[in-house]
């Protein structure tokens, strides 16, 4: 078994959680296109371009389509407008035992 190939849907003592991350978006007025760290990203006019807490400051782009269907305004805003949103996710978690899952790992 590879760390990438974890399934906590059948553990017993992993526990339902909601990843709830605020994230700050600007919507393009026109087509262009911007670097992350995985290289060029292109976007049309209307696309979402936005930067969380957990993304060290970089920005990341995601079609208006993609934002519309995931994504809430938050602090008073209308959807639509430029400011902070959140895309809240349900996962599953849990901890584990770290020499457990290195030996699992190599199994």
């Amino acid at each position: 078994m590879h760390l990438s190939q974890l399934d906590l849907t059948t553990d017993s003592a992993a526990r339902r959680v909601v990843k709830d991350d605020a994230v700050s978006v600007e919507f393009a007025a026109h087509a262009g296109g911007l670097m992350s760290l995985e290289g060029p990203n292109r976007y049309a006019a209307g696309d979402v371009s936005g930067s969380g807490s957990g993304s060290g400051g970089e920005r990341w782009v995601v079609s208006r389509e993609r934002f519309d269907a995931k994504y809430v305004a938050q602090g008073g805003i209308a959807h639509g407008e430029a400011g902070t949103y959140r895309k809240p996710a349900e996962r599953r978690a849990g901890q584990r035992d770290a020499r457990a899952l290195f030996h699992r790992a190599f199994e």
